[in-house]
């Protein structure tokens, strides 16, 4: 992943200074053989490993240094393909989706993931719990 500057609702959603940087990528979630969402993750550059951790799961390296994602605030909402989504699909523009936006958080409230994920019409049938009990303080956002 290489940072790039980061997108105007990225910039405010992540609490980031106007000359931070975002690394993102994509994933595209299955079931069976059958695309079911593409999730488009953008996370903070000054939380990514070190490049000597080679392989290190994003996780597993903020649990590491002491800043966990503890908790997630995810709506959910139907949205119409924008162009660029009807390509990422080959679908008409227009056709009706589920969108998800995750804004994930650590233990003192810092936002430093957020994940869009295009989610095909027919496979939204979705449950998340986020919340790990192992940390006691609430989020208030």
């Amino acid at each position: 992943m290489n940072p790039t500057p980061p997108a105007h609702e990225e910039l405010i959603r992540l609490d980031l200074a106007p000359a931070a940087k975002v690394a993102r990528r994509k994933r595209l979630r299955k079931v069976d053989a059958t695309a079911m969402a593409i999730e488009m993750p953008a996370i903070a550059a000054s939380i990514l490993p070190p490049p000597q951790v080679p392989g290190a799961a994003l996780s597993a390296y903020l649990e590491s240094i002491g800043k966990p994602i503890v908790g997630a605030l995810q709506p959910h909402r139907a949205i119409n393909a924008s162009d660029d989504c009807a390509a990422r699909w080959d679908i008409a523009p227009g056709t009706a989706m589920l969108l998800l936006t995750r804004v994930a958080y650590t233990q003192d409230n810092t936002p430093n993931e957020i994940t869009d994920t295009d989610c095909r019409n027919g496979y939204d049938d979705f449950i998340a719990a986020l919340r790990r009990d192992d940390f006691a303080a609430p989020l208030q956002l």
